[in-house]
């Protein structure tokens, strides 16, 4: 883990380079897991929690969406306000919305996701 950064619209609570986790605080904690699981399998996760969503933090998004592999949302709501912004930030990475926000869930996803 990492120091937490906080900008005020995101908190980067993990730096990874394979993977982003992106979500509320309600699954931070849930992410956090995650990216331990992940860490041992050799996976370097980002976690990064969503403080608000107006105004979205498109920089910090954008950052990660070129620095990784993909984004994997943990919320609806969050999933929802990127998709609203996905094309202005012209990313070409997979972006997923977990279907099953569990910690064995989102590890199965990430794991999907980065074969």
């Amino acid at each position: 883990m990492c120091e937490i950064i906080d900008n005020g619209k995101t908190r980067i609570v993990n730096n990874g380079v394979d993977v982003t986790i992106i979500t509320r605080s309600s699954n931070v904690d849930l992410g956090i897991q995650a990216s331990k699981v992940l860490g041992v399998r050799g996976i370097s996760t980002a976690v990064i929690e969503m403080i608000t969503l107006d105004p979205f933090d498109r920089d910090t998004i954008q950052h990660y969406g070129e620095k990784t592999k993909g984004l994997v949302f943990l919320d609806a709501e969050v999933y929802d306000q990127f998709l609203e912004i996905f094309k202005e930030l012209k990313l070409n990475i997979t972006t997923k919305l977990t279907s099953d926000p569990t910690m064995d869930g989102i590890v199965k996803t990430i794991k999907a996701m980065i074969k």
